[in-house]
């Protein structure tokens, strides 16, 4: 089964946060039968596994093509313990399962992931890519979105000239200009309203299939109920793959 753990357990495992109440896993479409089998025999506190409500698209490769989650939980209410599961790594620029590092998605992977509309995920990001630099990672120039630590990091290592045609804001950085700061602050925003976008596109076309499993629901909610009941067509990617990945620096 090609599986890696990727975003908040990844960044306590990099040493970049302390604690998470996240559990999130990208799983290659091919092992998805695998996977669902064995969340079908795993119990946690008694509780079977079962999908989140009606609000999550099953665990199906068509689905993920477009670049949709499923969510799965044990338990009810605020005890509940939840996985998110990942086809595709979003905003990934390559094929993460050719980037892994053990049990876990690498640095360079989660601080793409990481690119959302939450403010409390950027200072992940930057940490990675300082780690990534401090591993002689220059990928980890792509990362780096606070001002004094790109400066402080030019102390140490240089920028390769190709990094500098693909992220044209370390340009900036590469000659000290002022114009930086807010250079890095418009990057963020771009990166927020995409996956703010990303979201809306996602809540619009999900709703038929909520309504069409809200009317196809049954008692038993197991993992293994639901997955059998396709009486929804899986959605066309909302997108164009370029743009669930999220834009390349230099788009």
């Amino acid at each position: 089964m090609i599986c890696a753990i990727t975003s908040g357990l990844a960044c306590v495992h990099y040493g970049v946060a302390e604690t998470t109440k996240d559990c999130d896993l990208l799983c290659h479409p091919g092992s998805f039968d695998t996977l669902l089998d064995l969340l079908a025999e795993t119990r946690v506190s008694g509780s079977p596994c079962h999908y989140r409500g009606h609000i999550s698209p099953p665990l199906d490769a068509r689905w993920h093509r477009g670049g949709w989650t499923s969510h799965f939980q044990w338990g009810t209410g605020p005890e509940a313990t939840t996985l998110d599961v990942f086809g595709h790594a979003l905003r990934e620029s390559s094929p993460w399962q050719d980037d892994v590092a053990g049990l876990y998605a690498s640095q360079n992977v989660v601080a793409e992931m990481k690119r959302t509309d939450r403010d409390k995920d950027w200072p992940f990001i930057t940490s990675l890519g300082v780690a990534l630099l401090h591993a002689r990672d220059s990928r980890g120039w792509l990362h780096l979105f606070e001002e004094d630590s790109i400066r402080e990091m030019l102390e140490t290592y240089s920028i390769p000239d190709d990094l500098l045609a693909v992220r044209p804001v370390l340009q900036l950085a590469a000659r000290r200009d002022p114009a930086l700061r807010p250079a890095l602050l418009a990057e963020q925003h771009f990166w927020k309203e995409l996956d703010r976008l990303r979201i809306r596109i996602c809540r619009g076309a999900l709703r038929p299939f909520v309504l069409a499993m809200g009317r196809g629901s049954t008692a038993d909610s197991s993992v293994c109920v639901k997955i059998t009941l396709p009486v929804w067509r899986a959605p066309k990617a909302a997108w164009r793959g370029t743009l669930w990945r999220g834009l390349a620096w230099n788009a």
